[in-house]
C-alpha cells in the first residue's frame, strides 16, 4: 500500500508538471512530452533486456515498475529543486555540512527548496566558515589558484605599481637561486606561476578593474522522482521516527560507557583475554552490548541519516515555511547522499549536467 502511495504521488507530481507546462507554451510543451516518451520507450527496451539477463528478482521487479510508469506516460523525470550557498563548488558533498546556515533542524543532510526564493534567502545567510572571495575581472567571475585570482588577491593589500614591484623582486630573486634549488620542480611551478601573475598586473590598466563579487550562489538541482517518492515526510510522523532513531543512536554512547565499566571489572592485556575470563552473564551483557555500539558516532543526527539511508530512505521531505501554514504547498528537501543530486545549473549558467532519467536511479539496489 505504501508503494502504492508513493506511486500515486509520484504520477500525481508529474501530471502537475505537464498541465503547468501546457499552461505556459501548449506548443513546446507538448512537444517535449512526445519527445520525453519516444526516449523513456527506447531506455526501456534496453533496460529490460538488462534486467532480465541480471536474474535478479529485485532487479527484474524494479524494471517491471519502471516500465508499467513509462506506459503510463508518467515515469519520473525528476525533481527541480534549488540550493542556496555562500559557498561555490561543483559536486555536492556531505563535508560542506554546517557551513552554510548550519542549523540542520529537519535532519543531518543536504538542503535543497522546491521554492526558488526559499533557497536564494539561504544563499545570503552568514557562512560559519568564511568562503573563498568571489573575485572578479572586468565583469569575469575569477577561478580561485589561477595567475588572475593571485594577482586580484595581491591588489587588496597595495597599489599597482608597488604589486608590480613586488611580483618582479620575488622573480629576481627567483632567478639567483642556487641550481639546486633553481632545478627543483616545485620550486620551478612557483616560479612559473609568479611569472603568470606579473603579466597579468602587467595587462592590467588600474587596480579599479577587479572587484570582490557577493558570495551569494544559487544551484539548480535535479533529484529522482523515484528517490523523493521513498523520503521520510517531516510533516506526518517522520520527526518522530528520526528523533527516536537518533535518540537510540544517543544510548549507544551510555552502552559504550557500560561496556567499559564491565571491562574494568576484567584487567588483562587485551579485550580477547578480558572476554575470556568474564563470568557467563557478564559475557553475555558484553556480548549484547557489542552488537549495539556503533563505534564511529560523533553525531547522533549524522548517524541517524545514515541509519535510514541504509533502510532504503534517501531523505527527508518536508513543508516550507511559506506553506506550513496551510499543510500544503512547496517543500524542501534533506538528502542524505550527494550523489543524488545533479547540479543543473549554477547562477543561471549551464553545467551541461542532464537531467536523471526514468529508471536510471537505483539507490534500494545499490548500483545508483
Amino acid at each position: 500500500m505504501a508503494g502504492l502511495l508513493d506511486y500515486t504521488s509520484s504520477v500525481a507530481g508529474e501530471v502537475k508538471k505537464n498541465v503547468q507546462g501546457l499552461l505556459a507554451d501548449p506548443q513546446q510543451a507538448l512537444k517535449d512530452i512526445l519527445n520525453n516518451l519516444a526516449l523513456k520507450a527506447a531506455a526501456s527496451q534496453a533496460k529490460t533486456k538488462a534486467a532480465w539477463a541480471t536474474r535478479d528478482p529485485k532487479v527484474m521487479a524494479q524494471n517491471a515498475l519502471d516500465s508499467s510508469q513509462t506506459a503510463l506516460g508518467f515515469a519520473p523525470l525528476g525533481i527541480t529543486a534549488w540550493h542556496g550557498s555562500p559557498h561555490k563548488f561543483d559536486k555536492f558533498s556531505t563535508d560542506k555540512i554546517g557551513t552554510g546556515e548550519g542549523a540542520q533542524a529537519y535532519g543531518h543532510g543536504l538542503y535543497l527548496a522546491e521554492n526558488k526564493a526559499v533557497a536564494q534567502d539561504y544563499s545570503k545567510m552568514q557562512p560559519t566558515a568564511t568562503p573563498t572571495p568571489n573575485r572578479i575581472w572586468n565583469g569575469v567571475e575569477l577561478t580561485p589558484g589561477s595567475p588572475e585570482y593571485h594577482a586580484a588577491t595581491l591588489l587588496e593589500r597595495s597599489t599597482l605599481p608597488a604589486t608590480r614591484k613586488e611580483v618582479s623582486g620575488w622573480i629576481k630573486e627567483a632567478e639567483s637561486w642556487p641550481d639546486a634549488l633553481k632545478n627543483n620542480p616545485s620550486e620551478q611551478a612557483v616560479l612559473a606561476g609568479w611569472r603568470k601573475t606579473l603579466d597579468v598586473l602587467n595587462s592590467v590598466g588600474k587596480k579599479s578593474e577587479f572587484k570582490v563579487g557577493s558570495n551569494a550562489n544559487l544551484y539548480k538541482t535535479d533529484i529522482p522522482d523515484e528517490a523523493v517518492a521513498r523520503f521520510l515526510d517531516w510533516d506526518n510522523g517522520g520527526r518522530q521516527s528520526y528523533e527516536k532513531v537518533a535518540s537510540e543512536i544517543e544510548n549507544y554512547k551510555s552502552l559504550a560507557n557500560k561496556r567499559d565499566s564491565l571491562l574494568s571489572k576484567y584487567p588483562a592485556s587485551s579485550m580477547s583475554e578480558s572476554v575470556r575470563s568474564m563470568t557467563d552473564s557478564d559475557r553475555n551483557l558484553f556480548s549484547s552490548i557489542a552488537n549495539r555500539i556503533d563505534e564511529g558516532v560523533k553525531n547522533k543526527y549524522a548517524s541517524a541519516s545514515e541509519h535510514f539511508k541504509a533502510q532504503g530512505i534517501p531523505g527527508i521531505r518536508y513543508l516550507d515555511g511559506g506553506s506550513r501554514g496551510a499543510g500544503q504547498g512547496s517543500s524542501n528537501f534533506v538528502v542524505f547522499d550527494p550523489e543524488m543530486i545533479r547540479i543543473l545549473e549554477r547562477n543561471g549558467q549551464s553545467t551541461g549536467a542532464a537531467p536523471w532519467q526514468p529508471g536510471e536511479w537505483r539507490g534500494l539496489l545499490g548500483n545508483n
